[in-house]
């Protein structure tokens, strides 16, 4: 049976790493945890709301020295059970040299063997 609520098209692999984001239109910048990523976006924890569609300037730590940056948009928020954190999906926005960044998260994906594997530090 098909999960009609499940829109992802890409392989996802767990990632519990840091992530660094500001509003694209600010200088104030935040650090987060990823939960996961793929190549067309990244799922992060963090402790204040963003709005929906705000464009978020990212730079994510896939490991062992590889950061990649990206923009995003965010496309989903939820607030986390019996927490003051959120959950956020964040889309990643095709511009600049976001094939490089693609290239090196398809490659990460496919290392560890999409989902079930968990990479990064708790």
């Amino acid at each position: 049976m098909i999960d009609m609520y499940e829109r992802r098209t890409c392989q996802r692999a767990i990632l519990k790493d840091a992530v660094r984001f500001r509003p694209r239109n600010s200088e104030n910048t935040e650090g987060s945890l990823s939960c996961d990523i793929s190549e067309s976006g990244v799922k992060i924890s963090c402790g204040k709301f963003i709005p929906l569609n705000t464009e978020l300037v990212l730079e994510i730590n896939l490991g062992a020295g590889c950061i990649v940056d990206f923009v995003g948009r965010v496309v989903w928020i939820s607030r986390m059970p019996f927490s003051e954190r959120y959950q956020m999906g964040i889309q990643f926005i095709e511009e600049g040299s976001v094939q490089s960044s693609v290239g090196k998260i398809r490659s990460f994906v496919q290392s560890v063997g999409g989902r079930d594997r968990l990479v990064g530090r708790i």
